[in-house]
């Protein structure tokens, strides 16, 4: 249940602790992505290590979790302060969009 925490949530929080967590899940995401690559590059080249694709679905595995974990919260927080942030643009908002527009893009490949 995510309610007694978004609850009382503030758009304070945002630049504090929702930004800093999407940014990390962002870089992660796209770290895992270029490890995707490589692996698929030396797979095709017949070089591929038979531990190489164990780490990468590990890899994946973490970073589905932390978005499981992460994306109910973003949903519940940007349901409440949305009204704000149209009211008032803001820069840290239109940030975090981006970070999780990028993180479906680079899935969406």
């Amino acid at each position: 249940r995510t309610q007694p925490i978004i609850g009382n949530s503030t758009t304070a929080m945002l630049k504090e602790h929702i930004l800093p967590v999407a940014e990390k899940l962002r870089e992660e995401a796209i770290r895992v992505g270029k490890e995707e690559d490589h692996f698929l590059h030396l797979k095709r080249t017949g070089q591929e290590e038979p531990e190489s694709e164990a780490d990468l679905q590990n890899n994946y595995q973490i970073l589905v979790r932390d978005l499981y974990a992460f994306i109910p919260l973003l949903i519940k927080y940007v349901d409440l302060h949305r009204s704000s942030w149209l009211k008032n643009p803001c820069l840290e908002a239109e940030h975090l969009f981006q970070n999780i527009a990028d993180i479906f893009n680079l899935w969406s490949k």
